[in-house]
């Protein structure tokens, strides 16, 4: 069954904007929470040019996050956030709309920080 089938069956509203099944996938995904695999105590981070160079200690390995990806970064040593929360920061810190691009922005960030091991999915459907 499709996402909006389900959700017409169970009485519930479809979000105005979404028309196909896909984006309405995207929107849940989205709202994933994700966290940093190190508790924020445990990194080593300092700015460096308007970048954030960032020391994993489980890996032993350094990354260079550039302005946006280090603001996201800085978010999660927050605490867990969605991609949609991470967009409206990047749209902040870059003065422009938020709007799906910046939410695609923001998960392919979420993305590489998962692949180099510093963030992961968060809460009850995380792995």
């Amino acid at each position: 069954m499709r996402p909006r089938q389900a959700l017409e069956l169970a009485g519930l509203e479809i979000p105005a904007g979404v028309v196909s099944s896909k984006l309405w996938d995207r929107a849940i995904t989205s709202n994933k929470s994700w966290r940093l695999c190190a508790r924020g105590s445990e990194l080593a981070c300092r700015q460096w040019q308007g970048d954030l160079v960032v020391f994993n200690p489980i890996s032993g390995a350094t990354h260079l996050l550039d302005i946006v990806s280090g603001e996201v970064f800085r978010a999660l040593m927050e605490g867990p956030a969605g991609a949609r929360d991470l967009a409206r920061r990047i749209a902040k810190l870059l003065e422009v709309d938020c709007n799906e691009e910046t939410v695609a922005a923001a998960e392919r960030i979420l993305d590489n920080l998962d692949q180099l091991g510093l963030a992961e999915p968060a809460g009850p459907d995380a792995p």
